[in-house]
């Protein structure tokens, strides 16, 4: 069994290769999504419901699609990554698949070993980068290669600063910190940055998937999905489904937090 930690926000071309991928490099009997549901990493809503993001899972290949719960979904990438690992050590999966800007995953592995267990050294490090103003992510990565004693290299800087290779860390050293028997697998990401809004890429981000639904162009949106994706998202859309953005809970957040004041802002976790 062969598990993948996903969003699926909304389900593109490169997810279905990622899937068939998975299989073909792990020879899997199983490939089971554990998702995000109503709600994703940073907070926002998912562009479209879970139900419709499992079902173009299911027709792109998957065998089974299990809820991501809420309080791991929208937490940082370590706790996306605890949560995300856990949930596939209870349903008795011995591997994952993430994608990732470099498929090195003896280098992923290092770092993180070097994250898992932090030295004074480590601590040190991170606080001087992040007085420097370098972004937190960056930031550990750097104070990770100042603190491996040579175990890794300025040239290993970039390829671990890059977001999926950041998660692909944290799902590692998730594994080494709980002790699970499961054998992690990188998948070199192809076609566009995670960050990228171009849709016209061979393959389109979600980002950019999501910006196009965004701004109406949803023929744009849908060309970038696998063919049995896009039916089944244009007979929903068709039905009534609707994209849904973070624009749409301004007002509810913004009475909440002024209803709630400082204290209740100070309440909330992390």
């Amino acid at each position: 069994i062969c598990g993948i930690v996903s969003e699926y926000n909304p389900f593109h071309s490169g997810h279905e290769w990622h899937i068939a991928q998975t299989r073909k490099i792990t020879d899997a009997d199983l490939v089971v999504c554990v998702m995000s549901a109503s709600f994703v990493q940073r907070g926002e809503p998912a562009v479209f419901d879970k139900w419709t993001r499992s079902a173009c899972a299911l027709l792109a290949g998957a065998d089974a699609v299990v809820e991501l719960p809420l309080l791991s979904a929208v937490q940082s990438a370590e706790g996306f990554a605890q949560g995300g690992v856990s949930v596939l050590h209870t349903l008795g999966a011995n591997a994952i698949s993430f994608g990732s800007e470099t498929d090195d995953i003896v280098l992923l592995t290092r770092a993180a070993q070097i994250l898992a267990h932090e030295t004074e050294s480590f601590k040190h490090a991170l606080h001087d980068s992040l007085n420097e103003g370098i972004s937190f992510p960056a930031a550990r990565i750097r104070a990770a290669v100042a603190a491996g004693n040579g175990a890794l290299d300025d040239a290993a800087v970039d390829a671990l600063s890059q977001p999926n290779a950041i998660l692909g860390i944290e799902y590692i050293k998730a594994i080494l910190k709980s002790g699970t028997d499961i054998t992690p697998y990188a998948v070199k990401r192809t076609g566009s940055d995670y960050h990228s809004t171009d849709i016209k890429d061979n393959v389109a981000s979600a980002t950019a998937l999501r910006a196009a639904l965004k701004t109406g162009q949803t023929m744009q949106a849908l060309s970038a999905m696998p063919e049995v994706c896009r039916e089944y998202v244009q007979k929903q859309l068709n039905a009534g489904l609707s994209p849904a953005f973070s624009e749409s809970f301004d007002n509810a957040l913004l009475f909440m937090l002024r209803r709630g004041g400082r204290e209740m802002i100070r309440s909330l976790y992390d």
